[in-house]
């Protein structure tokens, strides 16, 4: 189990540097940071999951919970980005090392699980607390859609590549992008599947698009009144939606008086985020419920992988079956011949189960191969190990001797 954990920990680890390395900048970076921050809690966990307690066990979450608190929403590559890290990190576990063994799969879906729990029962999800987002979805608050909409970028720096990545993901008619270094422009035009234009035409691009995004680290502003409507007397009629989320800004203010123009600043898009936020954390009371609810779920199940309940459990599953086929053919059978019939049953299922009865009582549970074989017993009988776990009265449930005749009991 020790080696699993920090086996998993650092395949996930790897994977968040490899994708800070492939181009995502200081979004990227902090995602990894994020990815180490869960390696070292689970590395952690791993060095006492030999001698784990149920608190210790109870206590993982937190512990990973404790490691992110650090990183807000905006440092990383977003929720979805940083799942997919962890699903690679599972899958080349499990297929290259193969140290991702039963145990460690049912923690990681049951994580998983509860992710998606909270994310569909609560509106922890709901609303972005991103200002680059927040951009988007002020914009699609007057279009509706973009995709019959152009929109220019300008800047290619990192704010200006993390608003482009959210526009292009929008699918807008064309996104363009315009950089005062031409070649940074095309660059980041051809990962997003858009155009890029040279600085000396801003004025054209300003005249074609719908929607403006400006994220430079211009001094003063590079889009006045003065250029803008002269773009608007180009262009055909519409709304333009004008977004500054540079700072100092990029946009003169006089340009959101001008008609048919709506502008939206950073103060605008910091005070949607805030209000998002503020609703999220509203929502963090629920989000515990759930995930103490699934802790629950995963530490009765990690309980119920003991020697005696699943022995009970199988022994129980082919008493309930056998009971259900003699009272379909106990009409067969004259009234006199019942007592024999089900002692007969009954000594038949002692000596089926002797032989698997016995191999069960010799699994070490706190062993990762005894816990695999308790996993398969339960999952290829479906045993519903609960339902026997508070048993104590002995019974066929409690085993059999050698030749199957009489019972051994658990004492």
């Amino acid at each position: 189990m020790k080696g699993a954990l920090a086996s998993f920990a650092e395949t996930v680890a790897s994977s968040g540097s490899a994708g800070a390395a492939a181009g995502e900048g200081a979004s990227g970076q902090a995602a990894a940071a994020v990815l180490e921050s869960i390696k070292s809690a689970l590395e952690s966990a791993a060095e006492r999951m030999a001698e784990a307690t149920r608190e210790d066990i109870a206590k993982l979450g937190e512990m990973i919970r404790s490691s992110l608190s650090d990183f807000s929403e905006e440092d990383m590559v977003g929720r979805a980005g940083l799942a997919k890290s962890l699903k690679i990190g599972m899958a080349d576990l499990a297929e290259k090392n193969r140290a991702a063994g039963a145990l460690l799969t049912r923690l990681f879906n049951s994580a998983v699980h509860t992710g998606k729990r909270a994310r569909s029962e609560t509106e922890i999800g709901k609303g972005t607390v991103s200002v680059a987002y927040a951009a988007v979805e002020m914009v699609l608050k007057v279009f509706g859609s973009l995709e019959k909409f152009p929109v220019l970028v300008l800047g290619a720096g990192e704010t200006g590549a993390l608003v482009a990545k959210h526009f292009a993901d929008a699918k807008p008619k064309v996104l363009t992008v315009v950089n005062r270094t031409f070649p940074r422009a095309q660059e980041l035009a051809r990962e997003l599947g858009g155009q890029a234009r040279p600085w000396e035409e801003l004025e054209d691009a300003l005249a074609e698009a719908k929607v403006v995004v400006a994220a430079t680290g211009a001094p003063a502003p590079i889009v006045d009144s003065i250029s803008m409507l002269r773009a608007l007397k180009r262009s055909g009629r519409g709304p333009r939606v004008l977004v500054d989320i540079a700072n100092p800004r990029n946009i003169h203010p006089r340009v959101g008086a001008l008609d048919r123009v709506f502008l939206y600043d950073l103060d605008a898009l910091e005070s949607i985020a805030d209000q998002n936020r503020s609703r999220r954390e509203k929502e963090i009371p629920k989000v515990e419920g759930i995930v103490a609810d699934e802790v629950d779920k995963f530490l009765a199940w990690y309980e119920s992988l003991e020697v005696v309940p699943v022995i009970r459990a199988l022994r129980g599953r082919f008493q309930e079956i056998a009971d259900q086929e003699l009272k379909k053919r106990s009409k067969a059978f004259h009234s006199e011949d019942q007592e024999a019939l089900e002692e007969y049953t009954r000594s038949l299922l002692n000596k089926l189960l002797h032989q698997p009865t016995s191999r069960i009582r010799n699994v070490e549970p706190s062993d990762s191969h005894g816990i695999h074989k308790l996993v398969a017993v339960q999952e290829l009988f479906e045993l519903d190990v609960d339902a026997y776990k508070k048993e104590s009265t002995p019974s066929v449930a409690e085993g059999a001797d050698e030749s199957g005749d009489k019972e051994d009991g658990e004492s």
